[in-house]
């Protein structure tokens, strides 16, 4: 989502400045938010982000490279489901808003627990 962030603001011509003073997000913040470096962006401030850039942050476009990561997909999906405006459907049958939570806390949970995994195979 990084990328992203930094790419609209790039295609409106706008600084972080700028941004800082639609959102009323720091300006350090964002920067750490472009960067990387807070992996975890609250969702209000996504939504301000979004409105300010006038476009989605979690819809992502995933290339060919990123189909061999599956944690590209799941952070798609978990970004799917976060939206709380969106109809998310699930084996052709709606969600409610609480089996959605449900679920996205089940997949962070998963996620989390192949982070770990995957940094003790790194070891």
């Amino acid at each position: 989502m990084y990328r992203k962030i930094k790419e609209l603001r790039d295609q409106l011509g706008l600084s972080l400045q700028g941004l800082s003073d639609a959102t009323g997000i720091s300006k350090s913040t964002l920067q750490r938010y472009e960067t990387g470096t807070t992996k975890k962006i609250p969702v209000d401030a996504i939504k301000k982000m979004e409105q300010a850039l006038g476009a989605s942050l979690t819809e992502t476009e995933i290339t060919p490279d990123d189909m061999q990561d599956i944690s590209v997909m799941l952070e798609n999906v978990l970004g799917q489901l976060s939206k709380t405006d969106a109809a998310v459907m699930f084996g052709g049958e709606a969600l409610d808003d609480k089996s959605r939570k449900l679920l996205l806390d089940s997949l962070k949970n998963s996620m989390e627990m192949a982070k770990l995994i995957s940094k003790k195979r790194a070891r």
